[in-house]
């Protein structure tokens, strides 16, 4: 499984209640953090922004350069990572956490502190595989473009073993640091790296009341229920969108087997079962099976690259974060691939098949 874009915003549970002292606030009070420094006359910046996103809804807080110095202070509903950039191109964002932080930066050349909170060191650690996964994003486009299976192959055990390595990270940081405001962060990625939000339920449930009711809080809950919703013999959650101008919903297609499939352009476990799915729908498509693609992208160009480029021409959302009919939501879903086998009276019969499972589910299914 993989959601390794934008933790992303994302993903993405255990927090906590946090002390006066330990960077805390109470349930009325809200998180806070700064930004100055100075910026060097060659830079030619005269504007310093910061930009993170809470639960789908975009923040974009700026300051003006005057007499080389910028200052910048803000509320926060919670705790969140962020980007800090300027209105210089040239210059590469900075990686940060907000979560009562101070930041001091110099802007000359590059973003770069003069002061680093320990919060953000921690912060770097728990996102260092964020900085090594772009590196093959690229790679995956090649091996696809040569047939090459043995390297998808190894390529996606590549990216299953920095999963399990953001996993295990992510789960330390938020046991041994209970108190910290990053755990909200670590704990948001340690579920999101679940094959399964159901399983966090227990997990959910000892946490505070000042964590369950804050913004994430409730999402995550919302996902958990929608998890537990989602079981092999259960009626699957009905849901419909626009595509193509056109209003297409589950119920519609009852009557039908269907396989619906969560995915992203940027995720390499989803897009290698896509050559599959293109076999498999030409061979049953005429014969009571349908599939519905839905994508948790958040650049809508690189989602309809990416399904022009795998072949996509079954039905295909893009899972908007935030839309009343979210469909993540009801099926619990924020880490991809994950996908539904649905049955022609609209119950769920199977759950994330691959491969050969798919195949075989199909060919005892569809006669």
């Amino acid at each position: 499984m993989c959601k390794y874009k934008n933790m992303i915003n994302k993903i993405p549970l255990t927090i906590f209640v946090f002390s006066l002292f330990c960077l805390s606030l109470s349930a009325q009070e809200k998180f806070y953090y700064s930004i100055s420094g100075s910026v060097a006359k060659s830079s030619q910046v005269k504007k310093i922004c910061v930009d993170y996103e809470i639960v789908g809804e975009k923040f974009n807080d700026c300051a003006t350069v005057s007499g080389n110095r910028f200052n910048l202070k803000k509320q926060i509903i919670q705790p969140t990572s962020a980007a800090v950039s300027t209105d210089n191109a040239t210059f590469k964002p900075l990686k940060v956490f907000l979560g009562n932080t101070e930041f001091v930066f110099n802007i000359n050349g590059e973003i770069s502190f003069v002061t680093k909170p320990k919060l953000q060191t921690e912060f770097e650690m728990l996102t260092v595989m964020d900085n090594i996964r772009p590196n093959y994003f690229t790679l995956y486009s090649e091996l696809g473009e040569k047939n090459d299976e043995r390297g998808l192959a190894k390529l996606s055990e590549l990216f299953e073993n920095f999963k399990q390595a953001d996993t295990n990270i992510s789960y330390i940081y938020f046991k041994n640091n209970p108190k910290s405001p990053l755990s909200i962060f670590a704990f948001e990625r340690y579920a999101v790296f679940q094959s399964d939000y159901g399983l966090l339920d227990t997990e959910f449930s000892q946490l505070p009341e000042l964590i369950k009711n804050s913004v994430a809080g409730k999402y995550i809950s919302a996902k958990i229920e929608g998890a537990k919703s989602v079981v092999i013999n259960k009626s699957a959650p009905v849901f419909s969108q626009i595509t193509d101008g056109k209003k297409v919903g589950l119920e519609d297609l009852r009557g039908k087997y269907v396989l619906l499939d969560f995915w992203a352009s940027w995720c390499v476990p989803c897009r290698k079962e896509h050559p599959n799915f293109v076999k498999l729908y030409e061979k049953y498509k005429s014969r009571n099976f349908e599939i519905i693609s839905v994508s948790i992208d958040e650049d809508k160009n690189a989602w309809l690259k990416a399904s022009q480029a795998d072949g996509i021409t079954w039905v295909n959302f893009l899972d908007i974060k935030g839309n009343a009919d979210e469909i993540g939501i009801k099926y619990g879903v924020q880490a991809v691939p994950a996908n539904f086998l649905i049955n022609p009276q609209g119950v769920i019969i199977a759950k994330n098949l691959k491969d050969e499972e798919l195949a075989k589910s199909l060919a005892d299914l569809i006669k």
